[in-house]
């Protein structure tokens, strides 16, 4: 988790209570110069305000509070410096979306899957991704196993629901989360291997 995702959580988790930079800083062990630029991108966007009366330091200039006021989900919102959200350039929600569309539909084609973690989303999906984690994944790994070997549409259908946690790439193997194992496709390892 970046400074920045660690001072969004943070932020969120104070619930509307008024804050410093400061206090954002240490609560959420970031810089305070990250802080300070992340809290003024923030305010510039509108989803954070600052009070017009400042907290007076013991020693220095007075502070100004600030305070969450709109609420953009768990996912860090991306502003520039104009002040503008910008979508991310880079979804690392790909393997979560996937395996719990999975785990709720069991049996899916391709096409579906695409229909499925795409509705109603803020971020999309590419078809590349979703193959990538299919192809280097689910399947390596024995999650997943096609219905219909060689026959178009694919058709996946779910063989092994581990639970919530999606199976990620890490360090070049398959880790489950949920059972804490490695897989390692390439040596002929599978979940249920």
């Amino acid at each position: 988790m970046s400074g920045r995702d660690r001072l969004w959580a943070w932020i969120r988790a104070r619930d509307g209570e008024m804050f410093t930079i400061d206090e954002a800083s240490a609560g959420a062990g970031v810089q305070r110069q990250t802080a300070a630029v992340q809290i003024w991108r923030w305010k510039r966007a509108g989803l954070l305000q600052g009070s017009p009366h400042p907290v007076l330091r013991v020693v220095g200039k007075p502070m100004t509070q600030y305070r969450l006021a709109v609420d953009y989900g768990p996912d860090t919102p991306r502003v520039d410096g104009d002040g503008i959200i910008r979508d991310r350039q880079h979804n690392f929600d790909v393997p979560r979306a996937v395996w719990a569309t999975f785990r709720i539909h069991r049996c899916l084609r391709r096409v579906d899957l695409m229909a499925n973690v795409n509705s109603g989303a803020r971020a999309r999906y590419t078809e590349g991704s979703i193959k990538y984690y299919l192809e280097s994944i689910l399947i390596a790994g024995g999650y997943i196993i096609q219905t219909n070997p060689g026959c178009r549409p694919f058709e996946y259908m779910l063989a092994h629901d581990t639970g919530p946690r999606a199976p990620i790439r890490k360090m070049g193997a398959i880790w489950d989360a949920n059972l804490d194992k490695v897989i390692r496709p390439e040596l002929g390892e599978t979940i249920d291997a």
